[in-house]
């Protein structure tokens, strides 16, 4: 029985495929050119055409053949050699003994599984590779440092697919080489550590409100490899030190450093991403002083308000004639008050206007709550006494009207309070405002 062999080769450099006999060293650009050729020189006797059996041996650690010939991956065969359980543990055992790379390196047999364990300084897990069996499906699951890991080498984690031995001891050794990202270490943002704390937080806006969400958290406060690590790092590395994804924020501290600097040069520090501990602790701290303030001028009111009420001093003659010749003065236009403070003029208009169907501006009604809430019933009809006042009443028909209620003024402050936290005004300078007091002044 005459036979010849044959070789399918794929040539790299040009790309091309072509069949190589062994006997003759010719080589062929298509498989029926070399039966053509085998015919002419009579390999095969009579006019019938040859018949060729054509031997494929299986090789896994290169592509398969429809890999290279067809553009799809289709496998010839519906069997593959997968990888068992006990060939794996195998394997795992035989790079234990013999590399060095694996000294030290834990095996444990689970239920449909096998788990490898990589110990680093003081005995510490470091990385923990699972490689699960779920019949011929297998998945694998990867930790570090107990944060899990998305890929592997560019192979997903948690997917079950069949998979051969190869690939499997491929996945291993890529675990056992590589390193761990360490983050983006932040020796020489130290500032910028003190200002952001344990969070980096980016600003998403859309029309109805602004989102902030965590990006990257501070690892290993106050240590020597401290760092801020990406909510995605890949966390294992090869060739780089760093990971593509934590190399990125290194952009982002030098521009909040640069950005503290200049607004350090006009000594104001703006801190926009405080964090949720530091933001907390300093509303409580206001909310306590605010208790305090308030407690104190209710006690200052209170004995002011007694006062005044034990005095029962009259209005003197004097102020009340001065307060009549001004009026007199600027009825006959004798004095220019467009130059006063607006609340001024809007006095001196309502005591040189008729005594009745006064029309009071609001901004001047304002003011005038404002001397009720300070000095109380007492004091503002003894100011009445002196000059023309919108009276208790009108006061109060104002503030119902624009629908003032019990405790607005508490929201307002704490507003406030949430601001100056948040721009960190109460370290930088002093900040005043007067509330109204809506004990006294309040809806009936």
């Amino acid at each position: 029985m005459k036979y010849r062999e044959g070789t399918l080769i794929y040539d790299k450099k040009d790309k091309t495929f072509y069949v190589f006999d062994k006997k003759t060293s010719e080589k062929f650009d298509t498989f029926s050119s070399w039966i053509t050729f085998l015919k002419v020189n009579k390999i095969f006797k009579g006019a019938r055409s040859a018949l060729a059996t054509i031997f494929f041996e299986p090789n896994f650690s290169s592509s398969n053949l429809a890999s290279i010939m067809r553009t799809e991956q289709n496998p010839y065969w519906k069997t593959h050699n997968l990888a068992s359980i006990a060939e794996v543990i195998s394997l795992i055992k035989t790079n234990i003994t013999s590399k060095q790379e694996f000294f030290g390196v834990g095996m444990r047999e689970i239920i449909n599984g096998i788990g490898i364990t990589f110990f680093g300084k003081e005995n510490k897990v470091e990385k923990d590779l699972t490689i699960r069996w779920k019949k011929n499906l297998i998945s694998y699951d990867m930790f570090v440092f107990e944060k899990r890991v998305k890929k592997i080498n560019g192979i997903a984690t948690g997917d079950a697919i069949e998979r051969n031995l190869s690939e499997i001891e491929e996945t291993i050794q890529f675990v056992s080489k590589s390193k761990i990202c360490p983050g983006q270490i932040t020796k020489g943002f130290e500032q910028v550590v003190k200002l952001r704390d344990n969070y980096l937080v980016k600003n998403e806006r859309n029309s109805n409100s602004t989102i902030h969400e965590t990006f990257a958290t501070l690892e290993n406060q106050g240590q020597f490899n401290e760092a801020y690590r990406k909510i995605d790092c890949d966390l294992l590395i090869m060739e780089m030190n760093i990971c593509q994804n934590c190399q990125k924020i290194k952009n982002t501290l030098i521009q909040i450093q640069i950005r503290n600097q200049n607004h350090t040069n006009v000594s104001s520090i703006k801190t926009n991403h405080a964090s949720r501990e530091i933001l907390t602790e300093k509303i409580q701290l206001q909310r306590k002083k605010i208790k305090d303030q308030n407690q104190i001028l209710q006690t200052l009111q209170d004995k002011l308000q007694l006062k005044i009420e034990n005095e029962k001093e009259e209005v003197s003659e004097d102020l009340g004639q001065i307060a009549e010749e001004i009026s007199i003065k600027v009825a006959k236009h004798e004095v220019d008050i467009s130059t006063f403070n607006p609340i001024f003029q809007e006095l001196i208009r309502i005591q040189s206007g008729k005594a009745k169907g006064v029309k009071y501006h609001p901004i001047f009604l304002r003011w005038a709550i404002s001397i009720y809430s300070r000095g109380g019933h007492a004091a503002y009809e003894t100011i009445k006494s002196i000059m023309r006042l919108p009276s208790v009443s009108t006061l109060k028909s104002y503030i119902n009207e624009n629908q003032q209620h019990l405790g607005w003024q508490n929201k307002t402050a704490y507003h406030i309070l949430q601001k100056m936290a948040t721009e960190n005004i109460g370290d930088q300078g002093r900040i005043g405002f007067f509330s109204h007091d809506s004990f006294k002044i309040q809806k009936v």
